[in-house]
């Protein structure tokens, strides 16, 4: 561990290219058979774990699920148990744990450009692509205790790049993306103890956005930049989930998306992220304060990237890996680094096992839970899950 040097934000890739990758994207999508109609929901609780809800009758959405028609749902693991031996003593509350990385049980199938949130003591998984750039609206449960997974109610549709909040013991989705990279303003509520979603108050109309920065500060939930009709915005709203109102408040200085992010001391801090392709990655630090409706700007991030993960410990924010590297095979950033919001200033930590973009980070206790993603920019997916321990 030690005091990072600062580098510059590498430059931009042309457009042109940038364009062909995504309509590149966009084909596959359509050869895999997404689909923007609900997935059913066909997970029994703590019995199987869907690939991506049940058969669909499309052959060919099966298959980019690897659920072949006419078979059940569930995968090759009835019981949910991962395979691995039970945690014990080093479960994952942080006690016993030492501190650096930890393997943990994979996800039970790959999955990039997911949501994770922790909610009572659980790790929950929600959407993204598969491994041949299939959409999907799964969602599993990862249980520290056991080390193990299990199936929730799917989310209402095959999605990506959602916006995802814990809110009064229940998950509030903001917004996402579907169908490739379509904006959607649709606000879904899963409540744990029914196991069900249900709508709530959709974004502004023509403000629809995922891989945005979300987070709930006194009773309110914020949706700050994004992937919205247009194009990369900085748009910043807030919701009153008690009358369902939105407000929409001043755009962040510099439009984003893919950026890291947490709430730390009534403030939702912004980091690193970039402005609507994979190699347009900048290092900003962006605070919005909402007691004065203010953005300001903090230390920059010392690697500027995007596609990252992050996650809130101790009034900190760590941030992971991420999309774009031009030093690396795979393109992908190995780089962990925190910051530390009172002190507006970066540490280095010691790199990712298994360097990844397009994944998410949430805390329970002293551990911050690191599943999915993927090694190479861009496509591909991976079920692997790493937990660090500050």
């Amino acid at each position: 561990m030690g005091e990072y040097t600062r580098e510059p934000p590498v430059a931009n890739r042309s457009l042109e290219a940038e364009l062909k990758t995504y309509a590149c994207l966009f084909a596959l999508l359509i050869a895999v058979g997404c689909s923007d109609d609900p997935v059913s929901n066909a997970a029994d609780e703590g019995i199987t774990v869907p690939n991506n809800g049940a058969d669909s009758g499309d052959p060919a959405i099966d298959a980019a699920s690897n659920n072949p028609p006419g078979e059940d749902a569930g995968r090759n693991n009835p019981s949910g148990d991962s395979g691995a031996p039970d945690v014990g003593e080093d479960h994952d509350q942080g006690g016993g744990l030492t501190a650096g990385w930890h393997d943990r049980a994979d996800l039970p199938d790959p999955q990039q450009e997911v949501a994770v949130v922790a909610l009572d003591g659980l790790v929950y998984v929600m959407g993204g692509f598969n491994e041949v750039g299939g959409q999907l609206a799964t969602v599993v449960v990862y249980d520290p205790d056991t080390d193990s997974w299990s199936a929730r109610a799917d989310f209402p549709t095959r999605a990506n790049h959602i916006n995802a909040v814990v809110f009064e013991g229940q998950i509030w989705v903001t917004g996402f993306l579907h169908m490739g990279f379509t904006p959607d303003p649709r606000t879904f509520i899963y409540d744990p103890e029914t196991d069900a979603w249900s709508p709530g108050p959709d974004l502004p109309t023509g403000r629809g956005r995922g891989s945005s920065a979300a987070g709930v500060i006194d009773g309110l939930i914020y949706v700050a930049g994004g992937i919205a009709p247009g194009g990369v915005r900085g748009w910043t709203d807030v919701l009153d989930p008690q009358t369902g109102m939105w407000t929409e408040l001043d755009d962040a200085p510099r439009a984003f998306d893919h950026a890291g992010f947490g709430v730390v001391d009534g403030k939702l801090i912004v980091t690193a992220g970039r402005g609507g392709t994979i190699a347009s990655f900048f290092d900003d630090v962006q605070i919005f304060d909402p007691s004065t409706g203010d953005w300001s700007n903090g230390a920059p991030i010392p690697t500027a990237r995007g596609g990252v993960a992050s996650a809130v410990h101790d009034g900190k924010i760590y941030v992971f890996g991420g999309e774009g590297d031009p030093n690396s095979p795979g393109q992908v950033f190995s780089q962990v680094e925190v910051y530390d919001v009172a002190a507006d200033s970066w540490t280095e930590l010691d790199p990712m096992p298994s360097p990844r973009h397009g994944f998410a980070g949430a805390t329970i206790g002293d551990v911050i839970y690191l599943p999915g993603g993927a090694p190479t920019q861009f496509l591909d997916a991976v079920a692997t899950h790493e937990i660090f321990v500050p």
